[in-house]
């Protein structure tokens, strides 16, 4: 997956990457547990990169529909795709979760991740359709502090 590569690296690898240079990115600051994160929004392209206090990528989100939905033909995933495509490529999910309805946070789909050998991959499912909602590429320690 041609995102995985910038795991770890520096936000200014991805930020020059030919594809990206010319794309609108909005970035701002939050405070997480008295650390600085830093994140950029491509608005337009339903990406999302989180870095940690000193710019390294540490999370990268890539939503079917949010901030614009991301183009999955720069992919080798479609936000298309079935759980059971998913699990037919990927193999059996290190960790999986069902949909919930959460009376204050609202509904989120069911999920399954997938630990690699240099990062994880989560699918986040839709909740109303058999369909892939959100992507996220992080690093292993990070899925550690994800649900």
């Amino acid at each position: 997956m041609h995102f995985t590569k910038y795991i770890g690296t520096h936000i200014s690898k991805l930020l020059d990457d030919e594809l990206l240079k010319n794309w609108p990115v909005e970035k701002y600051i939050e405070n997480y547990l008295d650390e600085k994160i830093y994140v950029y929004i491509f608005k337009e392209h339903g990406l999302e990169v989180s870095c940690n206090c000193e710019h390294y990528v540490n999370v990268i989100f890539l939503y079917a529909e949010e901030y614009g939905g991301f183009d999955d033909s720069l992919i080798e995933l479609s936000f298309t795709f079935k759980r059971e495509q998913i699990l037919n490529l990927f193999g059996i999910p290190s960790k999986h979760g069902d949909s919930v309805n959460h009376p204050i946070l609202g509904d989120s789909g069911s999920w399954d991740r997938f630990t690699r050998k240099k990062e994880t991959i989560h699918i986040e499912y839709k909740t109303n359709v058999d369909e892939i909602n959100k992507i996220t590429l992080m690093q292993n320690d990070m899925a550690l502090l994800q649900r």
